[in-house]
């Protein structure tokens, strides 16, 4: 997988961001200077990773090696967003919702498990304070 910038003025910038072989679905959030970006990983057995690393302002990488949030069969639907401090994701493991908070500098991630099940993410923002609202099916 490869990212490029797409500039104010409408231009993309020709310098790619790759992250890998292998990807499956992705999810961008920005705090507003710097990016981190999401993405489903498969590997043996079905088995799939959900990775994130930060990309500068300016398109450069700066996580060479990613920070690994989960692994599990079937984690899919995945929808990034930010919080004000915090990275959050939303994803689906099988058909149970989790969510993971990530720090800034993507050193850490805490992942919670949340009462909705049975039905998958569709739509997911942050309201800012203690508000998320996530749609599923």
């Amino acid at each position: 997988m490869e990212a490029k910038r797409v500039l104010v003025n409408g231009q993309v910038d020709a310098k790619p961001v790759v992250f890998g072989q292998d990807v499956g679905e992705v999810a961008v959030a920005s705090d507003g200077s710097d990016y981190l970006v999401f993405w489903t990983h498969w590997v043996v057995n079905s088995d799939t990773e959900l990775l994130a690393a930060r990309v500068s302002a300016s398109g450069t990488l700066l996580d060479t090696v990613p920070l690994r949030i989960a692994a599990s069969t079937g984690i899919g639907y995945i929808h990034a967003a930010f919080d004000g401090s915090e990275y959050v994701v939303a994803y689906n493991e099988g058909y149970d919702l989790r969510i993971a908070r990530i720090a800034r500098n993507a050193s850490t991630a805490e992942v919670a498990n949340t009462p909705c099940t049975g039905g998958h993410i569709t739509g997911f923002a942050w309201g800012g304070g203690d508000g998320l609202l996530t749609s599923y099916v």
